[in-house]
């Protein structure tokens, strides 16, 4: 195939993986396969080439007018080509995708995640980039991705037999590692160069940081929630170990989404022999919040981020003064 197209989905890894390609696109190129600049906006993911097939104006993504032909100019310097962003599976219509990426020409990669647990990851993620302070039964309601529509939508225009379906659990990936799995299943000849590598750093907030998230989410503008805001709560996280992992989930609530999305694992199983097992009970994690630790947890987190000089002490102390006397 001329074309690799990886499309997630979200929460499956994908940061680690586009932060592979990135940094080994030289070695890649070296074994005949690249990893194109145009469309990442300076990144590691073709977010940007995603967009403008979904019809954002080029002007906007600060790509340049013609670039789909500075795309096709890197993508024929090698044999092979490889994109990767998970935004390609939220296309409406696959077919959008083949205007560039040729029918017959391209094999489409995919991985799925257990429902139960890709919503949780994804509320979490959620939370931390954007303004929103839902909780988790409100989230759960707006977002009720089935994974079979999406994979049945890329097979109608690609061919099934074009897609490469890959389970994202630990105990399923190769050496219990995405970039290995990924390799070994796409690229063979790239996977001892592939595995050397580093992997990017994209830890869940949980416990008293993730609801302190959440509270800022309330009482912060969106203009000061700003990506840099994003990236020292992941640095956050590694002051306390309740501040990442998994947040907790009721065992009903558990049981509820694993029979909302059992249509979907059964035609995920009959149509693309893929397995997805839901958890049985309970999610278990640190409270958020954990009201016994709280005003610790919140002054731990101050302190820290008063030492790098974070953008986000400001934030903290406005939402500390609603809470004081008097605030």
């Amino acid at each position: 195939m001329r074309f690799i197209l990886h499309i997630g989905i979200n929460k499956t890894g994908t940061s680690s993986l586009q932060k592979t390609f990135s940094e080994n696109a030289d070695a890649l190129r070296a074994l005949g396969i690249c990893y194109p600049e145009t469309g990442r906006g300076g990144g590691a993911a073709h977010h940007d080439l995603s967009r403008a097939l979904k019809g954002m104006p080029a002007e906007r993504l600060g790509l340049p007018a013609a670039w789909r032909e500075a795309f096709l100019a890197e993508a024929e310097s090698c044999p092979t080509c490889l994109v990767s962003s998970e935004d390609f599976a939220t296309m409406p219509d696959p077919a959008m995708a083949a205007t560039l990426f040729p029918p017959g020409e391209t094999r489409v990669v995919v991985y799925l995640r257990e429902h139960v647990s890709h919503l949780v990851s994804w509320y979490q993620q959620y939370i931390h980039s954007t303004p929103s302070s839902l909780d988790f039964s409100d989230f759960r309601k707006l977002n009720r991705k089935a994974f079979h529509s999406i994979l049945d939508g890329w097979a109608r225009v690609y061919g099934s037999e074009n897609l490469v379906v890959r389970l994202y659990d630990r105990a399923a990936l190769t050496n219990s590692d995405i970039v290995s799995d990924f390799a070994s299943s796409v690229f063979p000849q790239a996977q001892a160069k592939l595995s050397e590598t580093g992997r990017a750093n994209n830890p869940s907030l949980a416990g008293n940081l993730f609801f302190l998230k959440r509270a800022l989410n309330l009482v912060s503008s969106r203009e000061a929630l700003t990506s840099r805001i994003q990236h020292e709560l992941s640095r956050l996280t590694l002051f306390d170990p309740t501040f990442q992992g998994r947040i907790p989930v009721d065992a009903a609530t558990v049981s509820d989404l694993a029979a909302q999305f059992a249509r979907d694992r059964k035609a995920l199983a009959r149509d693309f022999d893929i397995a997805l097992r839901p958890p049985k009970g309970a999610i278990e994690g640190p409270a958020s919040p954990d009201l016994s630790r709280l005003r610790a947890d919140i002054d731990l987190i101050r302190s820290e981020a008063v030492k790098r000089n974070f953008q986000i002490v400001p934030l903290i102390d406005r939402l500390l003064a609603g809470f004081a006397p008097g605030g």
